[in-house]
């Protein structure tokens, strides 16, 4: 974990514009002032904001710029998703993998990745929020090939099989053990 670096680290690295790859894994210091001085890295494709916890969606709108993405993990950011906190990311069509695992996720924020549709794999994991009528707004994400609703305690059996049923690219389901379909 990078529990030592700052905002100020951060601004040193946005010199690296070839830079494709960053993990900012615990990186607890960091704030939306830090994540703001990486819109310079346009090259870059995968993105690990894992529990850096002091990021709001203010800090996410400024990733609007890494157009690149492909890969970006949230994990534990859940000051950055609540509310609207998703919607900034509708700029990032190329997205194929997005881990919400942790976060304040509302029937907003999932209605608002229905533009992401290059997206492959969402992990929902502990979303305390995520509903079966929220399960809904995935129907336009035709190219979701993986979906983990593991501790999504507010997800039923029936909500599943409705997802099931309308889900003919699903490949890898994650859900409770002690959820029987």
């Amino acid at each position: 974990a990078c529990y030592k670096m700052t905002n100020k680290g951060l601004t040193a690295l946005a010199l690296l514009t070839t830079l494709t790859y960053l993990s900012l894994d615990g990186c607890r210091k960091v704030t939306d002032k830090g994540v703001m001085a990486l819109s310079p890295l346009t090259a870059l494709t995968s993105l690990n904001l894992h529990d850096c916890n002091k990021v709001t969606a203010k800090g996410l709108k400024a990733l609007a710029a890494l157009t690149a993405l492909t890969v970006l993990d949230l994990d534990g950011c859940f000051k950055a998703t609540n509310g609207m906190g998703l919607k900034v990311l509708a700029p990032l069509t190329a997205l194929t993998v997005l881990n919400l695992t942790n976060c304040d996720v509302t029937a907003e924020g999932l209605k608002s990745l229905a533009k992401l549709t290059a997206l492959t794999n969402l992990n929902l994991q502990s979303c305390d929020e995520v509903t079966d009528e929220m399960l809904t707004e995935l129907r336009p994400l035709k190219s979701l090939t993986s979906l983990d609703l593991t501790n999504c305690v507010e997800v039923t059996a029936e909500g599943v099989r409705e997802l099931l049923a309308s889900r003919t690219t699903l490949v890898d389901l994650s859900i409770e053990i002690d959820l029987i379909i």
